[in-house]
């Protein structure tokens, strides 16, 4: 996944040293080595050309904006790009000439109008300040992507998940993501044009080896191409379908071939909320996540979660395997699914995004010792805080695998979002 938050390099005050324009250089190689779009200013040292940078940079799409104190006497100047600009802002000391206590008075303020600013301290060519920029970065394009995206909606919540059920308004207010609905004639619309040929044409594309009957693999392509459409036509980030009473029972195909690549998220069953938490971890960490549900977790605290499916991209390998409708939905219809095989030793974050406020995560550490794609997606993962402590902090059935320990990450797009994480 190609998504590189937006960073601005301005620095505040005058070149009028070689020892200044030096540790200057050293500042500009360090963040050019981290994963970011960068974009780098002239030094500025004079209020009005400050503020009219900084004003520009609403329009620009500039997720951070790093500001360097070369010397001393920049307060004023370091508050006002920091204002103007209403970016979530990184001031970066330099151990020298009275840059950190004019950065701490700038610091000082801005934190007093509650402004998101964040001070580090240290020389040009310090390690630590490039990853901590780089996780801020991060954080600040994740909040921002958040208010641009797009859910597409066709059918309701699945009735049996009722820790699921959400309030659409309260989504989009507290972090962004708007759900739009797609009338089901839409969709039957949008199936009725995809041709056989442009059938056809894609099933010959698919990367993964295949298991599943040419006549079931086709339906479910006529299905993936007709989302391919409405999420093309309508801007849609991602798509929660009802599979279980809407698609199955409705037209005997169900979501789960979309998988085979990343043209769109999809939200298992429905559960629009754990589509937006998984568009939110995907931006934070640059990584592919899937959901899954725990399954039982036995006396050696192994938890064993399954789902029908998973995007490709997420695991070592994957098979397009021949599924079949859970008992609950009726006649057994089968079905074609895109199923990853994980890597075995992968040290994974599990993360649920809850509450009737949207503002917890249940966040729990563990590592993939077995993973199968045969029957049903199949996970066992031994978790690091045990059996009783995630038993204790469940909140339900779609857990998020990521990838990593992304904890640190975590915490800062917590506190910027006002969510409150339960760790087991």
């Amino acid at each position: 996944m190609d998504w590189k938050p937006r960073v601005l390099l301005m620095s505040i005050g005058e070149l009028r040293s070689n020892e200044i324009e030096t540790d200057l250089k050293a500042v500009e190689t360090s963040l050019g080595t981290i994963d970011i779009d960068l974009t780098i200013m002239s030094p500025l040292y004079d209020e009005k050309k400050v503020i009219e940078a900084a004003r520009r940079l609403k329009a620009e799409e500039v997720d951070l904006l790093v500001l360097v104190a070369l010397h001393g006497a920049c307060a004023p100047l370091l508050v006002l790009a920091a204002e103007h600009s209403e970016l979530r802002t990184v001031i970066w000391a330099l151990p020298a000439r009275y840059s950190l206590p004019t950065a701490a008075s700038a610091i000082g303020t801005l934190k007093e109008e509650g402004l998101e600013s964040t001070l580090v301290f240290g020389s040009g060519n310090d390690q630590q300040i490039p990853t901590m920029v780089k996780r801020l970065a991060r954080v600040a394009f994740t909040v921002n992507r958040l208010k641009r995206v797009r859910i597409g909606k066709i059918g309701g919540v699945f009735n049996l998940m009722t820790a699921s059920y959400y309030d659409k308004n309260r989504l989009r207010q507290r972090l962004g993501p708007d759900v739009v609905r797609i009338p089901i004639s839409d969709f039957k619309e949008s199936l009725s044009k995809v041709t056989a040929e442009e059938v056809d044409h894609a099933v010959e594309k698919i990367l993964q080896p295949i298991e599943v009957d040419k006549a079931i693999l086709g339906k479910a392509m006529r299905q993936h191409l007709a989302l391919k459409q409405i999420v093309s036509a309508r801007g849609l980030d991602g798509v929660t379908l009802e599979c279980h009473s809407e698609l199955i029972k409705e037209f005997a195909i169900n979501p789960c071939l979309g998988f085979i690549e990343n043209e769109y998220v999809i939200g298992c069953e429905g559960d629009a909320v754990s589509c937006a938490a998984i568009l939110m971890l995907q931006y934070l960490t640059g990584l592919c996540v899937t959901a899954v549900d725990p399954l039982t977790i036995d006396g050696n605290d192994v938890m064993t979660m399954v789902h029908c499916a998973g995007p490709a991209e997420v695991g070592e390998h994957a098979t397009i395997e021949m599924g079949t409708s859970p008992s609950h939905v009726g006649k057994p219809v089968p079905l074609a699914m895109c199923r990853p095989k994980f890597p075995s030793d992968l040290e994974v974050t599990l993360v649920r995004l809850y509450g009737i406020n949207l503002d917890k995560l249940h966040v729990a550490r563990g590592r993939i010792i077995a993973s199968d794609a045969k029957g049903q997606l199949h996970i066992e993962i031994k978790l690091h805080g045990g059996r009783t402590a995630f038993i204790n902090h469940m909140s339900g059935n779609h857990y998020i695998v990521v990838p990593g320990d992304i904890r640190e990450d975590l915490g800062l797009l917590a506190e910027s979002l006002k969510i409150q994480i339960l760790e087991s």
